[in-house]
């Protein structure tokens, strides 16, 4: 199964590892599925975990960050990013995620992200919030 986690999601995972989505992180590191990420998700993943009220409300370290995106790259699916999608106009820096998932034919999109979550599917793929999906591989 490949599933593609959005930004909301992999900040989640690193902020909060006990929480649904750092427990899917925990699965796909025990390889569970195979994870994809979009090159978009990983630009703004290091953009997000670099802010400063991110840095200190939850003590973050640059070093965290680093083996986090270097994890991501090596060992998760990035997405040509070839693929340009028109789909999501109230918030057309989404159509990058639709794009990555059928680049890479995934089966779900995991988010947080309201405008992608009340599409719930798009050509085949599955949208869900990381909760749903946590509960899907717990079954």
């Amino acid at each position: 199964m490949k599933v593609l986690l959005d930004t909301n999601a992999l900040v989640s995972s690193l902020l909060q590892p006990l929480g649904p989505s750092g427990q899917i992180v925990a699965r796909w590191r025990a390889r569970d599925f195979r994870l994809v990420v979009s090159p978009d998700t990983l630009t703004e993943l290091a953009d997000v975990l670099h802010r400063s009220h991110i840095i200190t409300k939850h003590s973050v370290r640059e070093k965290d960050i680093q083996n986090f995106l270097r994890l991501l790259r090596t060992r998760a699916q990035v997405a040509p990013g070839a693929r340009v999608l028109d789909v999501i106009p109230d918030d057309p820096k989404d159509n990058h995620v639709l794009a990555a998932a059928l680049e890479t034919y995934c089966d779900y999109i995991v988010s947080g992200d309201r405008h992608l979550l009340d599409i719930r599917k798009y050509q085949g793929i599955q949208i869900v919030t990381p909760r749903e999906f946590l509960t899907l591989l717990l079954v």
